[in-house]
């Protein structure tokens, strides 16, 4: 016979009612907030006693069943960032053990390698970096949020770019420079947020070994401006 289940998609408040709900969950705050001021001999009572709690058929059967909304799990992983902001490397290695060490399943690689390849085809891919993906609306790579921006306004004022086409050899540095644009085959444009000392030295001897061509600097000041100017109008703008 089927068990019945009196828990699936039902949160803390259908379950218990609000009252308990509320102080289910008061109790679970104060136990978070408390654990700075445990003992390490009692965290670890503590841990040994919630594993073998969990291990328990019936424990898993209800706990899979409770389903916590997004501010919940919001607040679970606020608190858990924060408990693990304040350890240091080896005590963060120690409890959450070394990812590098972590062994995947072949089924677990497949699913990895079938959402990345989904998420490039659909123009979503994004790196660990967090910028520097493809843009669904420009249909382009950009390794960042600025230069993405910068596209979008060549294209609101009907300004014909490429993305980093151009390659220049820098023959007193023995470089390759790639500018980030270059627009309605005129002019070059080079984003740079924050100008290194390495970045002006490579800019300077391009201007000095191809005198010829024309080079425009997008720097924070500038690009501020451009903000201010342009954010309002242009739809997919990237804060």
């Amino acid at each position: 016979m089927k068990r019945k289940s009196h828990f699936k998609g039902r949160t803390y408040e259908e379950i218990y009612g609000p009252k308990r709900a509320k102080a289910i969950k008061s109790k679970i705050s104060d136990t978070l907030h408390c654990q700075g001021s445990l003992s390490d001999e009692r965290r670890n009572k503590i841990s040994i006693a919630t594993k073998k709690a969990m291990s328990r058929e019936d424990v898993k059967y209800k706990m899979s069943r409770i389903v916590m909304s997004s501010e919940t799990k919001l607040k679970i992983s606020q608190t858990q960032k924060k408990s693990a902001s304040k350890m240091t490397k080896e005590e963060r290695s120690l409890r959450y053990g070394n990812w590098k060490d972590k062994k995947l399943s072949e089924n677990h690689k497949k699913n990895i390698r079938e959402g990345v390849s989904r998420s490039i085809i659909e123009g979503t891919y994004q790196s660990g970096k967090g910028t520097n993906f493809t843009r669904k609306d420009l249909g382009c790579f950009f390794r960042s949020k600025w230069e993405a921006n910068i596209a979008r306004i060549l294209n609101y004022i009907s300004k014909d770019w490429q993305y980093e086409k151009k390659v220049f050899y820098i023959r007193s540095l023995n470089k390759n420079y790639i500018p980030d644009f270059f627009v309605s085959n005129r002019y070059f444009i080079e984003v740079k947020g924050y100008m290194r000392d390495e970045d002006s030295e490579l800019i300077d001897a391009f201007k000095r070994e191809y005198s010829d061509k024309i080079l425009k600097i997008i720097d924070w000041k500038f690009y501020k401006r451009l903000t201010t100017r342009y954010k309002s109008k242009i739809s997919n703008w990237e804060e």
